[in-house]
């Protein structure tokens, strides 16, 4: 484990649509971490959007409104599906409804998706952060536990 490795898996755990789900299993598979290792550091990694997201979209959201932007579209577009797809959930469970959208490592979902939601459904990032940093852990060990339950199941087959 180097420094750059370290630093790959921190990078890759902290940008959007890669998050922990390919760091973990990149620092496993391709870098040769021990699966708590790489656990560690794509939590470490995952975590700087859910601390800083939140309260930059809080403190951006009215600038960005009065600039149309290629960012502002996108924010929109997102936030619009997120709402109809979401609307439900969050008026049922409110700010839980964080921890799966986060948790389950499906396209679409993860820390970022999980902040955008939280500011679509005006959660204050101090309301909002405790369950997004739930569902990441929970994130962490279902992608880390799939992907050494793979390398098993590869290491029983091939022998």
């Amino acid at each position: 484990m180097t420094l750059s490795e370290i630093f790959q898996i921190l990078i890759l755990s902290a940008a959007p649509i890669t998050e922990l789900r390919a760091s973990i299993p990149l620092a496993i598979i391709q870098f040769g971490f021990q699966w708590y290792e790489a656990l560690f550091w794509a939590i470490i990694g995952n975590m700087v959007p859910v601390i800083t997201l939140p309260w930059i979209l809080l403190k951006i959201e009215p600038h960005m409104r009065r600039l149309p932007t290629p960012v502002h579209r996108f924010l929109n577009w997102r936030a619009n599906k997120l709402e109809k797809q979401s609307a439900k959930w969050f008026i049922k469970y409110g700010r839980f409804s964080l921890v799966p959208l986060v948790a389950i490592p499906l396209p679409l979902t993860g820390a970022w998706t999980g902040c955008l939601a939280a500011w679509v459904f005006n959660l204050h990032p101090k309301n909002s952060i405790p369950f997004l940093t739930m569902g990441v852990l929970g994130a962490a060990i279902i992608v880390t536990t799939i992907t050494t339950l793979g390398i098993s199941l590869k290491e029983l087959i091939t022998g």
